[in-house]
């Protein structure tokens, strides 16, 4: 079951945008909506993050010529974008200073609501590559462009084990071990891996106060009502009423990032927000 297509903005309204981005914010959640809309076919819950999936693609999207490259940017929806690598490094400075603003400011206290605290965002690009292949210089230089993402020799042809370990061991020290096994089974014979992983920690800027989390009754897909603890406070936040739906904006510390939530106004409005959602409902939403 799906409850709400707020955690689906974990890369796309709620990274995807900042001063100074350039074009990379549309053209990434053009992509998010894409995998959205194919993966939400499923039944269950759904996360995605297209900023962590597009970050990792521009990286073979440098490396890639030709028809590919035509069609990868198509895919990635940057085919009219004039360059699509300093877009997307655009994107990535336009976080880092958003999150270097909140560790040059660091908590004022030991108060657990204080908007200032310190924002960790770590995206993990990582190259693996098989000894004694060799890449062209050109693409080595801009892939120096991602921070960490220099390829790292391995032995995937008489250790695969070994070297699908050594990739494990990356993440899970890049995601602060959230994640521990993202590839579980040996990779015998690879001879180029591209691994990514998303890790975000950041306080609200205004926290929920724990006496009032507590269960309420929740209506799955608008049928059956389960009980789930929810979250609850009475403050001033971004919101938009919309056809068919509400939008709300929870500014994280900083206030550059936010988490943001559509909310259909039907109990059972979620599949219909769901077909109506486009890279351009995105664009109002978050401006």
């Amino acid at each position: 079951m799906r409850s709400s297509l707020a955690s689906f903005f974990i890369g796309g309204v709620l990274l995807a945008q900042g001063a100074g981005a350039g074009p990379a914010p549309e053209a990434i959640n053009a992509l998010g909506v894409d995998l959205y809309q194919e993966l939400a076919k499923e039944e269950g819950n759904l996360c995605l993050s297209p900023y962590s999936i597009s970050m990792a693609l521009a990286i073979t999207l440098a490396g890639a010529d030709g028809e590919t490259r035509t069609e990868m940017a198509r895919v990635l929806h940057v085919s009219g974008i004039s360059d699509a690598d300093a877009a997307f490094s655009a994107l990535r400075k336009s976080f880092a200073e958003s999150v270097a603003k909140t560790v040059k400011n660091p908590p004022s206290s030991q108060k657990t609501d204080d908007a200032t605290a310190p924002i960790t965002l770590l995206v993990a690009n990582r190259l693996f590559l098989q000894e004694s292949v060799a890449l062209q210089p050109t693409f080595l230089k801009q892939v120096a462009e991602y921070p960490n993402a220099l390829p790292e020799p391995l032995d995937f042809r008489s250790d695969g084990a070994g070297a699908t370990n050594r990739i494990n061991q990356c993440v899970a020290h890049e995601t602060r071990a959230r994640i521990r096994d993202l590839i579980p089974l040996p990779l015998n014979g690879a001879r180029l891996v591209l691994v990514n992983a998303l890790y975000l920690k950041a306080r609200w800027a205004s926290e929920f106060s724990v006496a009032q989390i507590k269960p309420e009754p929740f209506q799955v897909r608008g049928k059956a009502v389960a009980d789930v603890t929810t979250m609850q406070k009475t403050s001033s936040f971004g919101y938009a009423k919309k056809d068919g739906y509400r939008v709300v904006g929870l500014p994280y510390s900083g206030g550059d990032l936010q988490f943001v939530v559509l909310l259909p106004d039907a109990v059972d409005g979620l599949a219909g927000l769901e077909k109506r959602l486009t890279p351009n409902v995105l664009k109002h939403v978050r401006s």
